[in-house]
C-alpha cells in the first residue's frame, strides 16, 4: 500500500550537442535556469513532456482531461566533491533529471523513505544491521548511481540529495512538472 514509484529509463540522445549547449548556458556558473521557450533545448524538452504524461496515464491512471505540463527547467554542472542539501520539490507533481555526462561511480543520488520511522523500525548503520538485505519495505534511503544517458522520474515531494564523487564534474537537467487541466 501507498507506494511510490521511480522511473529510470536509458535514452539515446545527441548527448555532445546537449553539453555544448548546456555549457553555453551555465557560463561560469554552476546551475542556470532554462527557459522553456528555449529552441536549443526543444527535443529534450518534447521527450520530457512524452515521459511524464506516459507515466502520468500509466501509474496514476490520470483522465484525458488533465496532462503534465513542464514548469521549470534547469542546467546542474556538479563539481568535485559537491553535496546538495536534501530537498524536495513542493510546488511539482513530478521531477526528472536527465544525465548529460556522468562517469559511472562518480554520483550517487540518495531518496529518503516519505516513511521515515522505518529507519526508526530497521534501524542500519556500516557495522550492523537488523536486515539481512534491504529493499522499499524496509528501507530509509534508497541509493542510485547515475551514468550519462539515464533519465530518473520521481514524486516531486520524495526527498532527495545529490553527491557528486571523485575530481569529475557531472552534467545533467532537471525538471519538474505540474498536473494541469487541459
Amino acid at each position: 500500500i501507498f507506494s511510490h514509484f521511480m522511473a529510470i529509463e536509458k535514452l539515446s540522445l545527441d548527448n555532445e550537442n546537449l553539453k555544448k549547449e548546456c555549457l553555453k548556458a551555465l557560463g561560469d556558473k554552476h546551475q542556470h535556469h532554462l527557459s522553456l521557450d528555449d529552441k536549443a533545448f526543444k527535443p529534450i524538452f518534447d521527450e520530457m513532456s512524452k515521459q511524464f504524461n506516459d507515466l502520468a496515464k500509466n501509474t496514476y491512471k490520470i483522465s484525458d482531461s488533465y496532462e503534465i505540463k513542464l514548469t521549470g527547467c534547469w542546467v546542474n554542472r556538479g563539481l568535485p566533491d559537491n553535496i546538495t542539501a536534501p530537498h524536495y520539490h513542493p510546488t511539482s507533481t513530478f521531477s526528472a533529471v536527465y544525465y548529460i555526462d556522468c562517469e559511472p561511480g562518480s554520483s550517487v543520488v540518495d531518496f529518503y523513505s516519505p516513511t521515515p520511522i522505518v529507519g526508526e523500525k530497521f534501524p542500519q548503520t556500516e557495522d550492523d544491521s537488523i536486515c539481512s538485505s534491504f529493499n522499499e519495505f524496509n528501507s530509509s534511503i534508497w541509493k542510485l548511481f547515475p551514468y550519462t544517458g539515464l533519465l530518473l522520474m520521481f514524486p516531486s515531494w520524495l526527498m532527495h540529495r545529490v553527491e557528486n564523487k571523485g575530481n569529475t564534474n557531472r552534467m545533467s537537467i532537471a525538471f519538474n512538472g505540474s498536473l494541469i487541466k487541459k
